[in-house]
């Protein structure tokens, strides 16, 4: 499988201590001290750093991220969030800082056409702007891009107290853990069980984690969080996955209780109409021959684990990008495949982040191109469980 060095780095982190390569060992100390002063710095402006909620403030504000290195499944929990309170009538905006050539203070309403606009989004952003459209529920939708989040927070605030709707409005920090500018009420931290049982538990560069030192650190932070999410679950695997998390928590001494959330996982696939580009829903491709997966995600095993159950074909090539990979570094990779593709594969994600690159389509042209996208579920009530939580602090 080709893989970019950002890549092949982040699976040195991922892997358990005995697992990695003899230069990383070599540089342990000084790795050992950096990860020690990163985790401290992080420990101390979680402690002090909390902005207060307003007390006028009627709007609920979540946030949603990871303590990882990216590779949660945290965008998609976002997008159903944002589903719940759009379904219900809910003013909901999706507040997100952006990457780094996407960051630009950019407010985009569900409703908004012009593509210059749409086109600056970011990825994640473009695709909860895309799907969430698709879904119709994209007129009471904001996406808020702006690396300052507590300007965006102050927009979307003000917004709906002019329009008198703040007291049933919803702002969704996206990837907001570490930054604490923006008050909130909730603090939701996405979790995946296989990395959180293999990997160091400790913060880069020794770990895959932006916090934490060692098993004390990573047992105050599990009690932290108002929900802990457990992602990449399918359907048929929920029961063994429950146990895994079960044995985890075990050795933080801790256990199963309500806070505790498993996502669960369903796969779609689909394909784009070349004439009307809408993504059509098809039970299974029956005439892919020579076919090319490729994604630019933090961990995409279980990606390409998902497209191998759902397609057959005769040859099967792999690339692997860096996470919001630009289009220059897939066609470096793709210059390297000789064979005649005939059909592609990818994440929705990576679709929306080149769908507006002329090189992108002039790629794509003579190509069956397929998507393999996913949603996901709780058996969990998250409407009523927040709505209890407002009342008992209001009481308190």
């Amino acid at each position: 499988m080709s893989k970019t060095w950002k890549q092949s780095l982040r699976e040195v982190l991922d892997k358990p201590f005995k697992q990695k390569p003899w230069w990383f060992l070599t540089l342990l100390p000084l790795l050992f001290f950096i990860s020690a002063f990163i985790s401290f710095i992080a420990m101390w402006r979680r402690k002090c750093s909390y902005v207060k909620y307003p007390e006028n403030c009627q709007m609920i504000t979540i946030c949603v991220g990871n303590i990882l290195i990216g590779g949660t499944g945290k965008s998609p929990l976002v997008r159903r969030i944002a589903e719940i309170y759009l379904e219900k009538g809910y003013s909901v905006a999706i507040m997100s800082r952006g990457i780094t050539n996407y960051n630009k203070q950019l407010y985009v309403h569900g409703t908004e056409t012009n593509p210059e606009l749409i086109n600056h989004l970011s990825d994640e952003n473009r695709e909860h702007f895309e799907i969430l459209k698709e879904k119709k529920l994209h007129k009471n939708l904001w996406i808020l891009q702006y690396k300052k989040r507590s300007i965006s927070f102050d927009f979307f605030f003000n917004k709906l107290k002019s329009e008198n709707k703040e007291g049933k409005a919803i702002a969704i920090l996206d990837d907001g853990l570490q930054h604490f500018s923006c008050p909130r009420l909730f603090n939701f931290c996405v979790w995946q069980p296989k990395l959180l049982s293999s990997s160091p538990l400790f913060s880069l560069p020794i770990g895959p984690y932006r916090e934490g030192f060692g098993k004390q650190t990573f047992y105050s932070l599990l009690k932290e969080f108002d929900l802990r999410f457990w992602s990449r679950c399918l359907d048929e695997d929920k029961p063994i996955f429950t146990e895994d998390i079960k044995k985890i928590l075990a050795n933080f001494n801790l256990s199963l209780n309500t806070k505790d959330i498993i996502i669960q996982y369903k796969t779609k696939l689909l394909k784009i109409n070349k004439i009307t580009h809408i993504l059509e829903h098809i039970n299974s491709p029956c005439d892919l021959n020579n076919v090319l997966v490729f994604c630019g995600i933090a961990q995409p095993d279980a990606f390409f684990a998902s497209v191998e159950k759902k397609i057959k074909c005769l040859s099967f090539k792999k690339i692997f990008l860096s996470d919001h990979a630009n289009f220059s570094e897939a066609t470096a990779l793709l210059s390297k495949q000789q064979e005649i593709l005939t059909d592609v594969i990818m994440t929705r994600k990576d679709y929306c982040r080149w769908m507006s690159l002329p090189e992108f389509h002039f790629f794509l042209k003579n190509k069956n191109i397929y998507i393999l996208d996913l949603e996901i579920n709780f058996d969990f009530d998250l409407y009523l469980h927040i709505k209890n939580s407002i009342s008992e602090q209001k009481y308190a």
